[in-house]
């Protein structure tokens, strides 16, 4: 039977499409009829003929056999002519470092595409409050005159004006708040992807550590602390606790804990290949590492002036 470059050349020969479709099949079959020996008493006319008719009849099986692919080329030539392709070309293979940058980009790009508003709850609730309340003020002679509302609540009174603009001033504020907090995390996701601030998270984190030695966690409860919390609470003293509990309730977080651990990741990959540090062989779970590869180390000089 012939192969596929065969088949090509002979329905380029009879200017048909090189396609395994019933048109070429009819057309072949019509050629086929023209040069049948049963239309000489069983005798081809001449060579020309025989071999005309013989190249036809291979050419009609091989498209019957191959009907089903609609591939002008078999898969098997195509993976061998890839695979032929590849090894003549360059190697251009993607290093660790690109790998662990593009996981990073990735988690940030998939968090910033499935984020939604901050604050939920509060949002909602204060929302619905002040439509509630809203109401009542359009329809004050149909609260009044309802035989329960009008025990407790008097839409005409000082009282429920100042509860109503106060509901109405604390809805704005949330809302407010949420938006600012969405578009915090999202300059932050941004910057992370940046080198000059991966290496400012680094040094910060090796300055603020203090040790000769530390392990991965350590790095990235770093890098929650600084990334999520502080961004969010300044205050000091006594308030700063009640509002850390709020925002961890209530804030939708942007910066998940794929982002930290691809953030992490990254910058411990950089540093080892800037020899700031070695990786320790500890048998425990939790990676260790030592500054500047010297266990005796001390301080950050080696850190200042490393650019990861």
């Amino acid at each position: 039977m012939i192969n596929a470059t065969q088949f090509s050349i002979l329905t380029s020969k009879y200017n048909l499409a090189n396609e395994f479709s019933d048109t070429v099949r009819d057309k072949l079959k019509k050629e086929l009829s023209l040069c049948h020996p049963d239309k000489t008493n069983g005798n081809f006319v001449d060579d020309e003929h025989k071999e005309k008719f013989h190249e036809l009849q291979e050419a009609i099986e091989y498209l019957e056999a191959n009907k089903g692919n609609q591939q002008l080329i078999p898969v098997s030539t195509v993976t061998e002519l890839v695979k032929a392709f590849t090894q003549l070309m360059p190697n251009n293979s993607v290093s660790p470092l690109q790998s662990l940058d593009s996981v990073l980009k990735e988690n940030i790009r998939d968090v910033i595409e499935h984020q939604s508003v901050g604050f939920v709850f509060p949002r909602m609730s204060l929302a619905f409050l002040s439509l509630v309340f809203t109401l009542i003020l359009a329809f004050p002679k149909q609260v009044i005159e309802h035989p329960i509302f009008k025990n407790w609540l008097d839409p005409t009174s000082g009282n429920f004006l100042l509860i109503w603009s106060m509901t109405l001033f604390c809805t704005g504020i949330i809302w407010l708040f949420a938006y600012s907090f969405q578009a915090r995390n999202k300059k932050v996701l941004s910057s992370i992807k940046l080198a000059s601030f991966q290496n400012n998270l680094y040094n910060g984190f090796i300055g603020e550590h203090g040790e000769a030695t530390f392990s991965k966690s350590d790095l990235t409860n770093y890098l929650e602390n600084v990334l999520i919390y502080r961004p969010r609470v300044r205050q000091r003293g006594i308030i700063a606790m009640p509002m850390s509990i709020f925002y961890k309730f209530f804030d939708n977080e942007l910066l998940t804990p794929e982002v930290i651990e691809s953030t992490a990741n990254v910058l411990l990959d950089k540093a080892m290949r800037n020899k700031a540090i070695l990786k320790m062989e500890t048998g425990t779970f939790d990676e260790e590492y030592v500054i500047g590869g010297n266990p005796l180390a001390k301080g950050t000089e080696n850190f200042q002036t490393s650019n990861v």
